[in-house]
């Protein structure tokens, strides 16, 4: 009888230190990230395209992902793809040389959020170039200006005189009435002078 007891009390304390001891390593099992690409502290020639983070078990929305440039302002940011393990950021382009920080925030199976930061230098990023097949803006010929010959100056100048006042044309008029006029009065004199010339011509002596 006493056997027995020692015996089941054993097994118990067995049990009891089997649970102590599966429990707290169940309990710390969390999600945790094991890789990344780019890796923590890569030099990479060739800007990426994508940022992947990948853990240890399934993970679940939502997963974010923050990309930010050597000047500090974010080249990417949001909600990342998730494909079980694996986390995923897209990056539409890198446009500088430098170190980048990649800040995440990700939610494992059990609800238990978990986060990170690492960094990766980019040592190789070409520059934007202008679009070879884009049509040259044309510049814009400017029109002659109009020059005027001098026959075109001399009736422009005609035009703006205008015609000429009828005063002179009155004046001109009265010139010629009275040269006439005084021409017709040495006629007439003349005449009158031819006629009685003649007479007297006839007339006898003593008459």
């Amino acid at each position: 009888m006493a056997v027995a007891s020692l015996r089941h009390l054993a097994f118990v304390t067995l049990v009891a230190a089997a649970v102590l001891l599966v429990v707290p390593a169940t309990a710390g099992a969390h999600a945790a990230l094991l890789d990344s690409e780019p890796a923590d502290g890569a030099d990479v020639e060739k800007a990426p395209d994508e940022i992947v983070l990948m853990f240890n078990e399934p993970m679940q929305p939502p997963a974010t992902v923050e990309v930010t440039g050597p000047d500090g302002q974010a080249v990417a940011e949001g909600e990342a793809d998730i494909d079980g393990e694996r986390v995923v950021m897209p990056i539409d382009e890198l446009t500088s040389d430098g170190e980048h920080t990649v800040t995440w925030r990700a939610v494992s199976a059990d609800d238990h959020p978990i986060d990170g930061e690492f960094t990766f230098e980019v040592t190789d990023v070409e520059p934007e170039t202008a679009d070879e097949d884009a049509e040259p803006t044309p510049t814009p010929t400017p029109e002659p200006t109009p020059t005027e010959s001098p026959d075109e100056l001399d009736d422009l100048e005609q035009a703006h005189a205008g015609p000429p006042s009828s005063d002179a044309d009155d004046g001109g008029g009265g010139v010629l009435v009275w040269l006439l006029a005084g021409a017709a009065a040495i006629a007439a004199l003349a005449a009158a002078g031819t006629v009685v010339a003649q007479r007297r011509r006839q007339t006898p002596d003593g008459a």
